[in-house]
């Protein structure tokens, strides 16, 4: 078993194809093995089916909910956030300090809303805003494009240096019919970043999604574990595989996401440095894709999706697909 990773994080499969997360303190859940007795505050992000979330937490009783996170405000990522309030408190699952978190915007979306993140944003100037949690703090980045409001969450040490050895180890565990990951930080991007892709334009347009590939690439720790909100893996890479051809690390990836589904593995999580080399949506700035789409970055990216929404691979003269 792997030690010392700051955090436990565990999926909770939703819906279809949807995913809900639940991260707590690696080190109060080793310290419960043991016999402690306090509760193990727990995060949860996006958690849309109010039974599921009960079901999970029947089976992790030591858990209770201290922070409710959404990173946007379509209704498989919230679901009905008045009932499940309710219901964590029926159960006395939820602790008296607890937080209800998404951006101002998307946030009127979400009546149980405690505590909103960019109130005044802006594009281009909105700088990620941080809050210190203990050991460990959490910084809110802001990424409007799938929806005016999405916010991603990014989990890492408070003022601590993560090295190349710690930050390369990952542990992926079956408890009791659940994937518990163990991970020293982590970013969950909702509908933003998808392993292999990128979320459609609802709200936003290419420009802004290439700023938000920008924004995510900047992360300096390059093995930071990538938690996104869809299993859209297989479908992605199959696709981005025809469409960036010469590509060998991304063919090599896509057999081995081949090999985890029909295993029934999630291919959840992925690396910043894995989709720096792999998904082409994070990649409109290189020079291979330059090379092959002939338009500059921007274009790319609006080419990319067009595509990618109409599921073709042969790139079009013009821009009107």
């Amino acid at each position: 078993m792997i030690q010392n990773q700051l955090f436990k994080v565990i999926s909770i499969p939703l819906f279809n194809d949807n995913y809900s997360y639940a991260l707590f303190s690696a080190k109060q859940y080793a310290e419960k093995q043991t016999g402690v007795k306090s509760k193990i505050p727990c995060y949860l992000v996006d958690p849309a089916d109010s039974q599921k979330i009960l079901q999970f937490l029947d089976v992790f009783p030591d858990l209770q909910v201290s922070r409710i996170l959404y990173t946007h405000k379509h209704w498989d990522h919230i679901g009905n956030p008045q009932q499940l309030l309710d219901q964590l408190k029926q159960n006395a699952r939820l602790m008296e300090d607890y937080r209800v978190i998404a951006s101002k915007l998307d946030g009127s979306h979400i009546p149980t809303l405690t505590h909103s993140v960019f109130d005044n944003p802006n594009d281009k100037e909105t700088k990620n805003e941080t809050s210190i949690e203990g050991e460990f703090q959490i910084d809110f980045l802001y990424v409007p494009c799938h929806t005016t409001g999405h916010v991603l969450y990014h989990f890492k040490p408070h003022n601590k240096t993560i090295s190349t050895e710690e930050s390369v180890n990952f542990e992926r565990q079956e408890v009791t019919g659940y994937n518990l990951y163990s991970v020293d930080e982590c970013l969950f991007t909702g509908d933003t970043l998808f392993i292999g892709g990128c979320g459609r334009f609802f709200e936003g347009n290419a420009a802004q999604m290439l700023s938000n590939m920008d924004k995510i690439s900047s992360i300096q720790n390059k093995n930071i574990k990538i938690f996104c909100g869809h299993e859209y893996t297989k479908s992605n890479l199959e696709w981005s595989s025809q469409v960036e051809q010469n590509n060998e690390v991304l063919k090599q990836w896509y057999q081995e996401v081949l090999q985890m589904t029909s295993s029934g593995i999630q291919t959840i999580p992925s690396t910043l440095q894995k989709e720096l080399q792999t998904n082409v949506f994070m990649r409109c700035r290189t020079q291979n894709l330059q090379e092959i789409f002939q338009r500059d970055p921007t274009q790319i990216m609006e080419t990319l999706r067009a595509m990618k929404n109409s599921n073709i691979i042969d790139i079009p003269q013009n821009m009107n697909l």
